[in-house]
């Protein structure tokens, strides 16, 4: 079964007595192939990562969200090989890419693009501390990195666009060599 994006509705209306007028409904959620959590819309054969991408330059800031493992993971990779190596490695369901970065987004699949403010640094720096409630982001190991700030805070805001449980990511960490191998 493919995943594709999802809208749940829910009634906020009253419904009244010998009314025939519809009951307002609402969107609720937005599931989507990097958010869904739902075991019976999973493929256990795929992986459920969404990752987010933020290119300055030759650099690239990389947030990977484990949804399952209620995790932010992140890396800078230095040139496009070892962007592209990290993706094959994760396979995520579902990539964001800022506007600006259209054509380089078009050469991976599972892409959504998203407005460029969402990846604004010091926006997505104080979203960050905010969401983890702390003043800076050096116990993350991440706040000399801007361009993973942009990644792991355009993940946050997509969290929050798609309507998630906001206290689905208990932590942040950088993406260790053990992890890449398995």
């Amino acid at each position: 079964m493919c995943i594709r994006d999802s809208a749940i509705c829910e009634q906020v209306g009253e419904v009244q007595k010998n009314s025939k007028d519809p009951v307002k409904r609402e969107v609720t959620q937005i599931i989507t192939p990097g958010t869904v959590l739902d075991e019976d819309f999973m493929q256990h054969n795929q992986s459920h990562a969404l990752m987010s991408i933020y290119p300055a330059g030759k650099k690239f800031g990389v947030g990977i969200l484990n949804l399952g493992k209620q995790l932010i993971e992140f890396d800078e990779c230095l040139d496009i090989d070892e962007l592209q190596r990290i993706v094959t490695l994760i396979e995520p369901a579902e990539i964001i890419f800022p506007e600006k970065s259209i054509q380089l987004a078009k050469t991976f699949k599972n892409v959504k693009i998203r407005p460029d403010w969402e990846y604004y640094h010091q926006t997505n720096y104080n979203i960050i501390c905010e969401y983890f409630n702390v003043s800076n982001l050096n116990a993350f190991a991440c706040d000399d990195q801007p361009l993973v700030v942009s990644a792991i805070g355009a993940i946050i805001q997509y969290l929050a666009f798609t309507r998630q449980n906001m206290q689905m990511v208990s932590t942040i960490r950088k993406i260790t060599h053990e992890d890449t191998i398995k």
